[in-house]
């Protein structure tokens, strides 16, 4: 792609060439562009003056230092082109035309092994701040740097904002355009299930945001067990004024990180954007901010050690109050990240949002019933959303409920809509379906009362097909009765069993025996397999295997 250069760039090329030319320097290296830079003033105001003084000398020393002088004019060297291809991708990144001096300060800075780069960062600092500073005088002055050229040519080139894409004009921001990098959600309340439950979880909130200090609430909580859905629940309850009068009209504006990121490319950016809209909520009064996945403001936004990141910019809002934060996190997220910032988790008062039982979870899912009928079209039979719960809690185990059981009933809806049957009604066998299609097996066991007419039989069954074994058999089934009284844990296997005994006795029978009766699939595996060497791709059991 071919770019075109601002007038200040261009006239920055032929001082460099200029100096390059000067020194007797053979080849144009980017040290040429960091001495033109400095000598056009464009970092006065920017960088002290004695830092500016210090990296002259430095640059004129190493180019009185290049051994290879020549009377042609200098040839662009290696690093130049380097320099150019980094540009280049800037401006790519930025998708503009037209590149200017900020996206070749950008690129010099990923120079390795150049002495520009290196003196850059040892006299000019941070990269982001420097450019973030630069940007915002280019466009106060329209890229005139101070004695860099004359007036008539400045009106061709345009702002930094508009160099850099729309992306960049967080540069320009104020308080009054703040709204479009938030969601208000008071404003989209009927496309969201309604909050069912969670009374205690809610009073609390709404308890804490009533605090005078310390009042924002930090939800901690598995993924899919209704984090999201308390904020539309407490938002419900502001919109119906069923909340106390110190939060009566309040706001509750969410925050993404993903949003405020987008566009941002050097450090001051981002940092802006975000205190531009706390500003804005705190100037708006009443307002509270929603920031989901909170863990991740932890650590964003640093550039190296001891800097710092995006939390430490909403310690003064927490102190103050101005403006009321509710944070919501996973638990492993929380014990990895957000608490290991002390000074955040004394500003947030947790509050555990935990998976709701299998009876809460039917009371959910039967107030959502009619929501899903009337978009689906469908009636959910007799006994089917309880029927849902149990299924999604007993075969999905990587999610957790009420999640997992709405999606399932909302599939099964769904299926039932794409295959009309002339009925639309979602029975057991239509949640059975779908639930072992998302589970990726052919069939799932029938939920009824055959389960415990296979435990009563197990006993007189293994007895009956197993010989000698009586008191194997009997340690076997009070293991596996035990799991299904509910006194194991309901993640954990039904029961871990190991057979000990010399060839012969019966322990494989047993195992086929006990999953054949419980209708359980038998996988095996033999281990004389890993110690038996065979080459590759014959891994199989022989025939006295």
């Amino acid at each position: 792609m071919d770019f075109h250069y601002t007038p200040l760039l261009q006239r920055l090329f032929t001082s460099s060439r200029d100096i390059a030319a000067a020194h007797h320097n053979e080849f144009l290296t980017p040290e040429h562009l960091l001495l033109a830079c400095v000598q056009a003033d464009l970092f006065k105001g920017i960088v002290p003056l004695d830092r500016l003084e210090a990296l002259r000398a430095a640059l004129v020393e190493i180019l009185d230092r290049d051994l290879t002088t020549s009377p042609e004019p200098p040839e662009p060297s290696f690093l130049w082109q380097r320099l150019e291809h980094f540009a280049a991708l800037q401006g790519l990144g930025s998708q503009v035309q037209t590149l200017d001096i900020t996206h070749y300060l950008s690129a010099l800075y990923s120079l390795e092994h150049s002495f520009a780069a290196q003196l850059a960062e040892r006299y000019l600092g941070d990269k982001g701040f420097l450019l973030s500073a630069l940007i915002d005088r280019l466009d106060t002055d329209l890229g005139t740097p101070h004695n860099a050229h004359s007036a008539d040519t400045t009106r061709d080139e345009p702002p930094a904002a508009a160099r850099f894409g729309s992306g960049t004009a967080t540069e320009a921001e104020s308080t009054d355009d703040w709204h479009r990098h938030v969601t208000c959600i008071n404003d989209h309340l009927d496309s969201h299930n309604p909050l069912i439950g969670r009374e205690t979880e809610l009073e609390r909130t709404i308890r804490v945001l009533c605090r005078l200090d310390k009042n924002n609430p930090l939800h901690v909580g598995d993924p899919g067990v209704g984090k999201t859905a308390l904020i539309y629940g407490l938002a419900a309850l502001i919109r119906d004024g069923r909340v106390p009068d110190r939060l009566a009209g309040a706001r509750i504006y969410s925050l993404h990180l993903g949003t405020l990121l987008s566009g941002t490319q050097y450090r001051g950016q981002l940092e802006k954007r975000l205190l531009s809209i706390i500003d804005g909520m705190a100037e708006e009064g009443n307002a509270i901010a929603y920031i989901d996945e909170i863990h991740n403001l932890v650590g964003a936004g640093q550039t190296g050690e001891g800097s710092l990141d995006l939390a430490n910019l909403l310690k003064p809002y927490l102190e103050t109050g101005s403006v009321r934060f509710i944070g919501a996190t996973t638990h492993e997220e929380y014990n990895r990240y957000f608490s290991k910032s002390g000074a955040l988790v004394r500003r947030f008062q947790t509050i555990d949002v935990p998976e709701p039982s299998i009876e809460e979870t039917c009371l959910i899912l039967e107030g959502l019933r009619s929501r899903y009928e009337a978009f689906h079209d469908v009636t959910f039979a007799e006994g089917v959303i309880e029927h849902a719960v149990r299924r999604a809690d007993r075969y999905i185990n990587d999610r957790r409920l009420p999640d997992k059981a709405i999606d399932l009933i909302d599939e099964a809806a769904a299926y039932r809509e794409v295959h009309p049957d002339g009925t639309q009604l979602v029975t057991r066998d239509l949640i059975d379906s779908v639930l072992a299609t998302l589970c990726k097996v052919d069939t799932l066991r029938p939920d009824d009362d055959s389960d415990h007419t296979a435990l009563r039989n197990l006993r007189p069954e293994l007895l009956r097909r197993v010989f000698g074994q009586d008191r194997a058999i009997a340690e076997v089934t009070e293991a596996v009765m035990m799991s299904h009284a509910g006194l194991t844990a309901p993640d954990k296997p039904m029961s871990s069993l190991l057979f000990v005994g010399p060839t012969g006795v019966g322990k494989t029978a047993l195992s086929l025996r006990l999953a054949e009766h419980l209708g359980s699939p038998i996988l095996s595996a033999d281990s004389r397999q890993i110690y038996r060497g065979m080459p590759i791709g014959t891994a199989a059991p022989t025939a006295d295997e």
